[in-house]
């Protein structure tokens, strides 16, 4: 039987950032200069510090926190905007036992969501 884009595990964690990125404010992905592509690197590491595990593991270089698998996903997501429209498109809700977390931290996390520009 065939999947659908949207039903296909491919590209799972691509759409997942995607998501992400699109609830921060962006349309699309511009991997074009450099930085944007730092940009990137810096909202994602502020996004799962704030506790928001995507699963990528940061290393520390001259301009800050950098995660080779997430310039690669960013990358594949430049190279075929389906993957982003796809991912834009999940619609997600919250597991009440996970949500449980305390409220500072819910706060924090929603702060640090909301921020579109450095």
């Amino acid at each position: 039987m065939d999947e659908s884009w949207d039903e296909s595990a491919e590209y799972r964690d691509e759409k997942i950032l995607s998501k992400i990125l699109n609830l921060l404010g962006f349309e699309s992905i511009d991997m074009g200069s450099f930085d944007n592509r730092l940009k990137y690197q810096k909202l994602i590491y502020l996004v799962q510090n704030s506790g928001l595990s995507l699963g990528y593991g940061y290393n520390w270089y001259v301009r800050g926190p950098y995660s080779p698998s997430l310039t690669q996903d960013l990358f594949e997501i430049n190279r075929n905007n389906q993957i982003f429209e796809s991912g834009s498109a999940l619609i997600y809700r919250m597991n009440r036992r996970l949500s449980k977390g305390s409220r500072q931290s819910r706060i924090s996390l929603a702060k640090t969501l909301r921020i579109r520009n450095f």
